[in-house]
C-alpha cells in the first residue's frame, strides 16, 4: 500500500526527527509543552502496545493513540492533527494540516539533541542505531 503524499514530504523535510524514540512520559511531557505553546487543550494521550509504531488522532473525543516504538515525530505530526482541529476545525493531510505541521516542527527543534542551537536538554531521548 503506497503512503500518502503528506508522509514522504514529512521524512523528506525533517528526517532528523525520524530516528528518535521517546517514552509514554516523555511523549506526555512534549505534548504538554506543545499546548501551553500553542495555547491549544490537552489531548488525552493513549500508549498502546504495537509493532510498526504509528499514531492516530480522534477530534471526537480529542485524543492521541500512540503505538509503540513511540517517536518523535509521531507525536508531532498527531499534535499536528490536534492543532489543525483546535484552529481551522479540519480534518485530514491539506494545506492547512502542512502549515500547522511545519509549526509544530519549527518549534520542536529547539528539543533535538545533537543540532546546533538544539538540545536544551528538556527530554532526554535515545537516538536509534546511536
Amino acid at each position: 500500500m503506497a503512503l500518502p503524499r503528506v508522509y514522504v514530504w514529512e521524512v523528506a523535510m525533517w528526517p532528523e526527527f525520524q530516528q528518535i524514540t521517546i517514552t509514554p512520559e516523555q511523549a506526555g511531557k512534549l505534548l504538554r509543552k506543545l499546548c501551553r505553546h500553542f495555547k491549544t487543550p490537552r489531548p488525552i494521550i493513549q500508549c498502546l502496545p504495537g509493532k510498526w509504531g504509528g499514531g492516530t488522532y480522534r477530534a471526537v473525543d480529542m485524543s492521541i493513540e500512540l503505538r509503540y516504538p513511540y517517536h518523535f515525530d509521531t507525536v508531532l505530526h498527531e499534535f499536528a492533527h490536534h492543532l489543525n482541529y483546535c484552529r481551522n476545525n479540519v480534518h485530514g493531510h491539506g494545506c492547512q494540516f502542512k502549515r500547522e505541521l511545519k509549526q509544530v516542527h519549527t518549534w520542536a527543534k529547539r528539543y533535538l539533541p545533537l543540532t546546533r542551537g538544539g538540545g536544551h536538554g528538556i527530554l532526554s531521548v535515545q537516538v536509534r542505531g546511536r
